[in-house]
């Protein structure tokens, strides 16, 4: 099976506790970058996996965005999984 190991930009949508000014919402969210096999995309959800065993066909460590949050999908290469 061929799949790409890629490099996800995406945006952090980011939670606040306590009592915050309500002038507080200029400040932009962080952009952070994960690295992995990409498992799927699809116009609502982007899968990342750190691990696979192709022994049991099962991947590991997955990460899972809505694309709304992802900004960039780079291919960094095609391997044989």
């Amino acid at each position: 099976m061929r799949k790409k190991i890629v490099e996800v930009s995406w945006v952090d949508p980011t939670t606040e506790a306590g009592w915050i000014e309500d002038d507080n919402h200029t400040q932009p969210l962080p952009t952070l970058k994960s690295y992995g096999i990409l498992v799927s995309k699809s116009k609502k959800l982007v899968v990342l996996a750190g691990s696979y065993d192709p022994d049991q066909k099962k991947y590991a460590d997955r990460f899972k965005w809505p694309t709304g949050c992802v900004k960039d999908i780079r291919v960094i290469e095609e391997v044989e999984l």
